[in-house]
């Protein structure tokens, strides 16, 4: 295999993390090593094969190296659901103080507080979950992660739900409390999900 193959194979298997600095020190090592072998009376291609040869299989160095860059790949991951999931704050928040009109109740129907609660208590885990992910291993991180995701999944879920019941309640509630929740929601939940996914896939190698 000529030495272009091979880089470029690597290139194919190795997590970005780290790889272009990785692939301009293979390349270097790899042209000193086949010109020392050209050195010693060897022709440029058995030369080049065999640097290739002794600096180990594509697959063997990416493995090696997705294993070594995991911990500062799943932290970056945690950091980006971290502020993904911060988003929440604007749709269980932010945008009804804003949007919301006064209650017509003296007390505010239970069912109400159930599903507040539940968005709340889920997002509050979502970010602690989180946080913690990005404190831990990256094998105990991945599953943080995930259940980061779950739970945010359940508080944009009942942040949603409680916005239409309001509605319901409260026939003066703009519907834009719903229109500008829910993207936001998706927006923060698609990335806690994401990340957890690329977590795990990090982890799995």
């Amino acid at each position: 295999m000529t030495i272009d193959a091979y880089l470029a194979e690597l290139r194919r298997l190795l997590p970005a993390t780290r790889r272009g600095r990785f692939l301009r020190e293979a390349e270097d090592h790899l042209r000193d090593a086949a010109q020392a072998f050209v050195t010693d009376g060897l022709d440029p291609e058995a030369a080049a094969a065999r640097a290739v040869g002794d600096f180990g299989s594509a697959g063997e160095i990416a493995l090696r190296l997705r294993r070594e860059t995991a911990p500062v790949a799943v932290r970056r991951a945690a950091g980006v659901a971290l502020l993904g999931l911060g988003l929440l704050f604007l749709p269980l928040y932010a945008v009804p103080e804003n949007l919301l009109p006064p209650a017509p109740w003296d007390e505010r129907p239970g069912y109400l507080g159930v599903l507040l609660g539940v968005a709340l208590s889920g997002w509050l885990a979502a970010l602690a979950l989180a946080a913690l992910a990005m404190l831990v291993r990256p094998r105990l991180a991945a599953p943080a992660l995930v259940a980061s995701a779950m739970a945010g999944c359940v508080s944009g879920l009942a942040g949603l739900v409680t916005a239409v019941a309001w509605h319901l309640e409260v026939p003066a509630t703009p519907w834009s409390v719903v229109a500008i929740g829910t993207p936001l929601s998706v927006a923060a939940v698609g990335t806690a999900v994401g990340s957890a996914v690329w977590a795990r896939t990090r982890v799995s190698a």
